[in-house]
């Protein structure tokens, strides 16, 4: 029994800390589980999308997961972020995206004029902030 135990343990704690990474194996698209490295990013299943990587969202993304970005996310969608995204790339946004959570920006968030930000949670920005969208902001923008 100690030995189940055990084992049953250190499989939690292999799940617990997984990590994928965007590959782009069969296209650009985010939701392509073939194109991450341990399928989609989840809670507990962080993210990262490497530098020279494009991914495309056309349609939903519900983020829990933590994003590392060293590439370029082009968002045509809807995404609703309640977890955290470190953009040391880019993120061009021409859909909506919802941060009810953390975007810790180093690189450039271009928000274009179709684009809609609501921000509900946190944008710190060491970065630039493009904008010819349209911004709500009911949380912070530091």
């Amino acid at each position: 029994m100690r030995l189940l135990f055990t084992a049953l343990a250190c499989l939690i704690s292999v799940n617990i800390f997984s990590q994928t990474t965007f590959t782009g194996a069969n296209n650009t698209i985010w939701s392509d589980a073939g194109n991450w490295s341990n399928g989609l990013p989840s809670l507990g299943n962080e993210g990262t999308i490497p530098a020279g990587m494009n991914v495309v969202n056309e349609g939903y993304i519900d983020n829990i997961a933590d994003i590392n970005n060293y590439g370029t996310i082009s968002n045509e969608g809807y995404m609703d972020n309640y977890g955290t995204i470190i953009n040391e790339g880019n993120i061009g946004n021409d859909g909506t995206i919802i941060n009810d959570g953390l975007i810790d920006n180093f690189g450039l968030i271009f928000n274009d004029n179709d684009g809609t930000i609501n921000n509900n949670g946190l944008i710190e920005n060491n970065g630039l902030i493009d904008n010819s969208g349209n911004i709500d902001n009911f949380g912070t923008i530091d």
